[in-house]
């Protein structure tokens, strides 16, 4: 039997602790592990709604009036671009309650809006999330690449911050 590193350790009991406690976990879009304990982005297992079937077209609950329902994946064989698979992950995130770039809870609030937030940073050409932990910090939410590309339309994540007159769109 080996003896674990004080590192292994401490990040053990991090780890208990924080998913023992109320601990609201905030996910590096990267690396997929909470930036404060370390903690696994836990992932939706595919096969979970397997055989749940809800009204009479396959759908777990009935939708509100006029609600729209998203169009069906599509047919077998048909190919979609990286850029459309991408937008089908994002949606699903937002559908099951995950926020599509850090994994983590929605904001309760409808009408925060990661469009209304003041982190997203439009002053590139594709709108980003500056936020940092701690502020001034490094930008862990972003990439030279499309994932990291924030939907103005997204619901927010808890870091929203509302948008001040003056702040870059």
């Amino acid at each position: 039997m080996t003896a674990e590193s004080p590192d292994e350790f401490d990040r053990g009991r991090r780890l208990a602790q924080a998913l023992a406690g109320p601990h609201v976990h905030t996910f590096n879009a990267l690396t997929f592990v909470c930036l404060g304990c370390g903690a696994p982005l836990p992932r939706l297992d595919p096969t979970a709604l397997d055989g749940i079937k809800g009204g009479d077209d396959g759908a777990l609950f009935d939708l509100p009036d006029g609600a729209v329902r998203t169009p069906n994946p599509p047919a077998e064989g048909e190919k979609l671009s990286a850029g459309r698979r991408l937008t089908a992950r994002q949606l699903h995130d937002v559908q099951v309650g995950r926020h599509p770039l850090t994994g983590g809870p929605q904001d309760p609030d409808p009408a925060h809006r990661c469009g209304n937030c003041t982190h997203r940073n439009t002053g590139g050409r594709y709108p980003k999330c500056h936020y940092t932990n701690p502020p001034g910090g490094p930008l862990d939410r972003v990439t030279g690449g499309p994932a990291t590309d924030v939907r103005a339309w997204w619901p927010a994540c808890l870091d929203w911050t509302a948008r001040t007159t003056g702040d870059q769109t």
